[in-house]
């Protein structure tokens, strides 16, 4: 799914050499399903999920699969 966010800043994160900026959302305007732009390490990808083990409750983003695609 596909969504356009207007966010106020809330608060900033120091985190290594860069800044995470954490954003209230004020307004979201959701379209239609498609897949999401993922910018990881250099290049476009995609999210891929692994198969979760038995007794897992909910998603972690390190459960994740950052795999490359040559299309966003």
């Amino acid at each position: 799914m596909s969504a356009h966010l207007v966010c106020f800043p809330d608060q900033t994160v120091g985190v290594g050499d860069h800044i995470l900026v954490v954003g209230l959302v004020a307004e979201a305007t959701v379209y239609r399903p498609g897949r999401p732009l993922l910018y990881h390490q250099g290049g476009f990808g995609r999210f891929v999920a692994h198969p979760r083990p038995r007794g897992l409750v909910t998603g972690r983003a390190d459960e994740l699969d950052l795999s490359h695609d040559d299309q966003p």
